[in-house]
């Protein structure tokens, strides 16, 4: 008791138990931000400072969340921030990132308020080809940011529909080859707090036009998928089947051999 927090009509503070604590994260210094690359050998490298995401100061980063926000192939980083601007770190194509939330519109409210985002969730509401955001908010309604990213890049949507395994296929690897870049993501059951992704995977292809894909079941891969293509896959098709995104967007619809 004799180093907590005492009352004081300068410094706002709150009460826990009878002890006078500071009021929110803005009470607390705000910590740095990581990345870590991985190594491919169950270790990862420190270059939070080589990529520029150390520089990336003075918010309480609550959750963050790669995904290809302008579809050029490479990821980016959107990063859900609690009474602090959230921010979006867009990929230079050459390891490392720079912050664009305020001026891409994903930064605070459209009140100007800086809001409390807890957790993330990236998907396409709208079926229009480009990711979507949705902030779930301490105290306030969930943000829903549209995606109007530039239409010259193309995409690649695919959902898998597990069979041996689970049907949701949660656990699946996927690997897009397109150019001479390589994609990988995995089909999981939630991203961040209170939030998960849509469970089609979303790879942007830039300027290509076809891509190969690699499922790790592990399946044999698919090659030359046009552009704007939404495929449904599982272990045991023998034919890709291509389906409307509304039929995607219902799993009772889909039908896959």
């Amino acid at each position: 008791m004799a180093h907590a927090i005492k009352p004081s009509l300068d410094i706002l503070n709150c009460n826990y138990e009878g002890v006078a604590v500071a009021c929110g994260p803005k009470g607390l210094k705000a910590p740095p931000q990581f990345l870590y690359r991985n190594n491919g050998d169950g270790t990862f490298t420190d270059v939070s400072k080589e990529s520029g995401i150390a520089s990336f100061r003075g918010s309480y980063g609550l959750a963050a969340v790669a995904f290809d926000a302008d579809e050029d192939g490479w990821p980016d980083i959107y990063v859900a921030c609690d009474t602090t601007s959230s921010s979006l770190l867009l990929n230079n194509l050459d390891g490392t990132f720079r912050e664009e939330g305020l001026m891409r519109g994903v930064a605070i409210s459209p009140d100007g308020e800086e809001m409390a985002g807890m957790g993330i969730g990236i998907g396409e509401y709208d079926l229009d080809g480009h990711l979507d955001i949705v902030i779930m908010n301490q105290h306030e309604p969930p943000s829903l940011l549209r995606n109007d990213c530039p239409k010259e890049n193309h995409w690649l949507k695919v959902r898998l529909e597990g069979t041996k395994s689970n049907r949701s296929a949660i656990g699946a690897r996927v690997l897009v080859h397109c150019g001479s870049k390589v994609q990988a993501q995995a089909v999981l059951s939630q991203t961040s707090y209170m939030s998960s992704n849509d469970p089609r995977l979303h790879f942007g292809l830039g300027v290509e036009t076809t891509a190969d894909i690699e499922v790790h079941w592990p399946s044999e891969p698919w090659r030359n998928i046009p552009r704007g293509s939404s495929i449904g896959l599982s272990p045991s098709s023998k034919e890709m089947v291509s389906f409307p995104d509304a039929l995607l967007a219902a799993p009772e619809c889909q039908q896959v051999g």
